[in-house]
Parts: structure tokens; sequence; C-alpha cells
């Protein structure tokens, strides 16, 4: 029935390609999920941990930063081969997110600290944190793809990767506005879940 609807929408599928590109469409539905889920929580982070008028001198330090984390995204993609640098990194940002959620309800350091201030350095650290993964996984997601997809089956394969990355978009998007039911910090554990989602479907990925 999915190779039949695949077919009907995006051409001529077997049923090879409709496993692999479903399954990518999922790694891409976890990334871009996480990512719109992100990028409004991490300036209501910074507004309530640092203050909001602080975030032009938040997004030039991001900026310089991008710079040094090109660099050794450089490097890495000369050490390590793509998929075992997508788990990794996966895993990386997972953990990394899901301690920011524990270490938001904290009273010193969380948001139940009312008091913004710009040496509240953990603020800081959550901005940089999450530009950063803008900075270097979805162009990682992509190096992953092309690396492992012939021209003819990527016309016909790319369209379902899109889709996967559309569902994520709504989730977290409505995710987001919710943060009012979910709370600020239980999102930031969604988040880091849906990083970890990654490593196991990459995993079915290559052996599937």
């Amino acid at each position: 029935m999915v190779t039949r609807l695949a077919k009907y929408l995006w051409g001529d599928f077997n049923r090879q390609e409709v496993k692999k590109f479903g399954i990518l469409g999922a790694i891409f539905f976890f990334l871009i999920g996480s990512y719109w889920l992100l990028k409004t929580q991490k300036n209501a982070a910074f507004a309530a941990i640092v203050g909001f008028s602080y975030q032009p001198k938040a997004k030039l330090i991001s900026w310089v930063a991008s710079i040094f984390i090109v660099l050794l995204y450089s490097k890495l993609v000369d050490w390590f081969d793509k998929n075992r640098l997508l788990t990794g990194l996966a895993a990386l940002y997972g953990g990394g997110f899901l301690v920011t959620s524990y270490l938001l309800k904290y009273s010193s350091i969380g948001f139940a600290n009312t008091v913004a201030s710009p040496d509240r350095l953990f603020g800081w650290f959550i901005y940089l944190f999450t530009e950063s993964f803008g900075t270097v996984m979805v162009g990682l997601f992509w190096a992953f793809v092309t690396s492992s997809t012939k021209t003819d089956s990527a016309k016909k394969g790319y369209p379902l990767i899109i889709a996967g990355s559309q569902l994520g978009s709504i989730l977290g998007s409505w995710l987001s506005l919710k943060s009012a039911w979910f709370g600020n910090a239980n999102l930031y554990a969604v988040v880091g879940l849906g990083f970890l989602m990654i490593i196991p479907t990459v995993y079915a990925y290559r052996y599937f």
C-alpha cells in the first residue's frame, strides 16, 4: 500500500526504494522537527536567563563560533565516515539537550531564577549549542544522503525525504506553540529524545 501511494505521488518506486527513502525521511523528520522546536525555544531560554537585549551579541558570537565549528566539522568528515559521524553527533546533541532540560529545572540556573543576567553563562551555552546544531547537522544529513544515493534514484526519492521534513516542521512548530502545556524545560527533553531517535534510524538504514 505504501509503495502504491509513493508511486502515485512521486513516480515509479520499487519496494526497496520506498524503504530506503522512507527511512531517510524518518531521519529528516526527527532532525527538522527538533530544529523547529529549538528555533523558538532558544530565544525564550536566552531571554529568560540572560536577557533579550543581549541577543545581538549572542548572534555575533555565534557567527564567529560557526567559523571554528565548520573548520572542526571539515576535519571530522576526513576522520570518520558519514554514518558514524551522523550517529555520533546525534548522540552528542541528544545527550546535551537532555542535560539542558534537567538543568533548566534547577532553581539557581534554570527558569525558576527569574533574574536575567549576562553573567548567567548557562543561557549563553544554550544559545550557542543550539546554533551550532543548525550549522552542522542539516548539511551533514544531506552529505550522508548524497554519499549513498544515485542520481536517478534521488530524483524519485528526495520528495519522500522532504515530506518527512514537512511533517517534522509541523510537529515541532505545534509543540513550540503548546510550550505552556508541556513546559519549556520538558521540550528540551523532547528535542534530546528526537536526536537520539536518529541513531537507531541510521542503523536501520544501513541494514534495511
